[in-house]
């Protein structure tokens, strides 16, 4: 029985709606359909919601396994590949997106287009970040404006709490209907948008124009590369 067919089979029984469940767990409604149809697999806090509004056991829902009801992947034991034990109260689960700045396709870190979660130290994300783990999120870089800065494919991580252009840094934005990664800085009475290849010339944006249709969506703080 697959994930979705659970959850189906825990709906039925408790006389629920995917309404009711999305109204008692605020989830959106079409990503409980995606839950149902088995087109995507929960995050991990929307599993944390649904395991918790239902009453059922994380590991009997995920694997199919009898469990202690209640006992999550970290009191079962967690393992790393090789064996060392591994407490998950450690780590934070930061979502993926499948979206690419400069793509273009105007979608914005929608629940929608949630692929997967990707595990990162908590310590290191409040101490080397200095972040707090709901407001991060990543996606990917698709182009070669940001060479040799950030490279087609990268993964980057961005901050969504922080949008302030007067502080310098490499930001994501949505101009229009395309999402940017771009050096940004702040002139007076407009933001400078630059890449890091010479090739793509800066350009400014008035954000105080309402025809401007521009909006920073978080910094950059952390990326990563396949070499």
């Amino acid at each position: 029985m697959s994930v979705s067919a659970r959850l189906g089979h825990v709906i039925a029984e408790k006389g629920m709606s995917i309404k009711a469940l999305s109204e008692k767990t605020g989830i959106p409604y079409r990503s409980l359909q995606n839950y149902f149809s088995g087109e995507r697999e929960p995050s991990f806090d929307n599993l944390r919601k649904i395991v918790a509004s239902l009453g059922v056991d994380a590991n009997w829902f995920l694997f199919g396994e009898n469990a202690q009801t209640g006992v999550f992947a970290a009191e079962v034991g967690v393992s790393d590949v090789k064996g060392h034990p591994v407490d998950l109260s450690e780590y934070v689960f930061i979502p993926r997106y499948r979206v690419q700045a400069s793509a273009g396709n105007g979608r914005v870190l929608s629940d929608e287009d949630y692929m997967h979660s990707m595990a990162f130290r908590r310590y290191w994300v409040s101490n080397y970040l200095h972040a707090e783990p709901a407001n991060l999120a990543i996606i990917s870089v698709e182009g070669d404006s940001m060479e040799p800065t950030l490279k087609d494919h990268d993964v980057i991580m961005l901050d969504t709490s922080r949008r302030d252009p007067n502080v310098e840094g490499i930001y994501v934005l949505r101009l229009d209907d395309a999402l940017l990664v771009k050096q940004v800085q702040r002139i007076p009475g407009k933001i400078r948008v630059s890449s890091a290849n010479p090739a793509y010339p800066p350009f400014d944006v008035d954000l105080s124009n309402p025809a401007e249709d521009v909006a920073i969506i978080g910094k950059v703080v952390w990326f990563g590369r396949q070499m």
